[in-house]
């Protein structure tokens, strides 16, 4: 076995909640703990032999971080080197809203863009959506607080965490030429609201009557409410598909119009806006019958792909979504997760950070938003079980540097339970474990034993 010496940080000790009396279905504090240490109960009972196998194995292979905040030093963070040579890299979250997650994540799109020269984070975040934050970091213009709330359609990124992210990517551009600029984008498909507006405003400037045209083929699309659309007629919502695909089709017999009014690259920007309409109108047709594909992650795949092209053939990218998403999944819904059509197309050139946490507080949906808590230890043999026990409370994990008769890869190339929780946690956290390769689906761990609840705005 390789022996690998680093300065572990012993456990905390965890200490039982005594701020407010939780049950099984309590999903917030009326008071927040100062020490976040506090809300957690005693140790557990001893390891069996084969358990202290797989945690003495951690012990020698990971490699401890002190925190997550984005201003803390690179040094920690060496044994990411490999991601270097990667040309995207897929950072996921195992809630959707988890500071440690947050924060370090961020960390690492500065490490990568400081140290090895990435020039853009794309989210899970719909693509006309992140132009307008892409605006705000290359220009500087605008009250960015105003328009994460007004803009930004989703809670999850709304939060003191991303706009703290947008800012230094803001202040990073302050000095740089154009071709120096780091870049915000967003790959996702599940938003119509500004996908048809944004494009027409890129029309207006190019030609005013295939503006017009444009415009009375989305005209549906754009008037049909999404509340209400499995309600309409089938040959309604049929007719709408078949006019964005004629949207579609218009914008890119006018190839020739669009570039000698604007630009080649305006061209691409504004035909990948037209496909991005198409990409969502399938996405919504096809989710309003449950034996359709999986077309959101493939979508979302196809569109990082067209953003490498776009930005050039050198160009790297920090990929943010959850870890469902990024991970190399052939069984995540029907076709396979985003992570598992990126690693098809670009093999080890597409690394995957997945993210783990043992307990603690995280924001998600109940009966409301809000600040949700786990204090339970993590559940017996799961991949949590085991990283909760090694001696780092926060570390990262190279999965490929694991020797192949090691207890921890036995564990890792088998079904084993890992804890992921979306945007909704209700009632027994037991019930957001599933099983999963962990070697198969990811390159790299990081864990935190203890979490915090993003900061929403």
């Amino acid at each position: 076995m390789m022996n690998r010496i680093h300065p572990l940080i012993m456990k905390k000790s965890k200490l039982i909640l005594t701020s407010c009396v939780l049950s099984l279905m309590l999903t917030s504090c009326l008071e927040r703990p100062d020490n976040k240490s506090d809300i957690f109960g005693p140790e557990p009972v001893e390891l069996t032999v084969n358990q202290q196998n797989v945690v003495n194995d951690i012990n020698d292979y990971a490699f401890p971080l002190s925190g997550s905040n984005p201003n803390l030093p690179f040094d920690e963070l060496s044994s990411l080197n490999q991601l270097g040579e990667a040309r995207i890299v897929g950072l996921g979250e195992a809630t959707h809203g988890t500071k440690e997650f947050f924060e370090m994540k961020d960390r690492i799109f500065r490490y990568l863009v400081e140290e090895h020269g990435f020039k853009a984070i794309a989210f899970e975040m719909d693509f006309a959506e992140a132009l307008i934050f892409n605006d705000y970091v290359l220009t500087g213009e605008g009250n960015l607080e105003k328009l994460m709330k007004e803009k930004m359609f989703f809670w999850t990124w709304q939060t003191s965490e991303v706009r703290d992210l947008l800012e230094w990517m803001k202040n990073y551009n302050l000095d740089k030429a154009e071709e120096d600029k780091i870049q915000f984008w967003g790959y996702d498909t599940q938003i119509i609201f500004n996908n048809a507006p944004i494009l027409l405003e890129k029309l207006t400037s190019v030609d005013a009557n295939l503006k017009d045209e444009v415009g009375r083929l989305l005209t549906g699309y754009q008037n049909l409410d999404p509340d209400y659309y499995r309600q309409v007629a089938g040959a309604y919502r049929e007719g709408i598909k078949k006019s964005v695909d004629s949207s579609y089709a218009l914008i890119e017999n006018e190839k020739e119009l669009i570039i000698q009014n604007s630009s080649e690259k305006e061209f691409q920007l504004i035909l990948q806006l037209a496909r991005n309409i198409v990409q969502t109108e399938e996405v919504r047709f096809s989710n309003s019958d449950p034996s359709s594909r999986n077309l959101r992650d493939q979508f979302m795949a196809e569109n990082q792909l067209w953003l490498l092209d776009y930005l050039g053939t050198t160009t790297q990218i920090a990929s943010w979504a959850h870890n469902n998403h990024v991970a190399n999944n052939i069984n995540y819904g029907l076709g396979g997760a985003m992570g598992f059509h990126l690693k098809n197309k670009l093999g080890e050139a597409y690394q995957i950070i997945g993210f783990s946490f043992g307990k603690g507080a995280f924001t998600a949906f109940s009966n409301r938003l809000g600040r949700n808590v786990i204090t339970q230890d993590p559940l017996v043999n799961s991949l949590n079980f085991y990283f909760y026990h090694a001696d780092p409370d926060n570390f990262i994990l190279d999965l490929s540097s694991l020797e192949g008769g090691s207890a921890l890869n036995a564990v890792i190339i088998t079904n084993t339970n890992f804890l992921n929780i979306g945007s909704v946690f209700v009632g027994n956290p037991e019930n957001y474990y599933y099983e999963l390769r962990l070697k198969t689906h990811y390159d790299i761990i990081i864990h935190f034993d203890e979490t915090e609840e993003s900061d929403l705005l």
